[in-house]
């Protein structure tokens, strides 16, 4: 199975969706999303776009061919505001600490 297929099916299991709801709940045909999830055919962006708007994930996630990168766009996904706010600022901490280390 290709990776947009897979990740397609994942985020289709996590809300117990198969293609005939996703269809209804994004306007992309079901017999459309078969066909990505068969890896029959690939989407178009613009469907691609609509998919990932109605999961609240970027595109990016279905297109990236590099897998640690979707599980970040996903890991991402998962976590409430705060979760994010509070691992941005402990990011950037570690990143002025390790910038402090390299011009001292």
């Amino acid at each position: 199975m290709e990776a947009m297929a897979r990740r397609l099916v994942e985020l289709m299991n996590r809300n117990s969706l198969n293609a005939t709801a996703l269809g209804k709940k994004t306007g992309v045909a079901q017999s459309t999303i078969n066909r990505w999830l068969n890896a029959v055919t690939k989407p178009e962006l613009e469907s691609i776009e609509k998919v990932a708007s109605y999961f609240d994930v970027p595109a990016e996630y279905f297109i990236c061919k590099d897998e640690k990168k979707a599980k970040i766009y996903l890991m991402l996904h998962d976590m409430t505001s705060k979760e994010l706010d509070d691992s941005l600022f402990h990011f950037q901490k570690e990143k002025l600490w390790k910038d402090s280390k390299r011009t001292a």
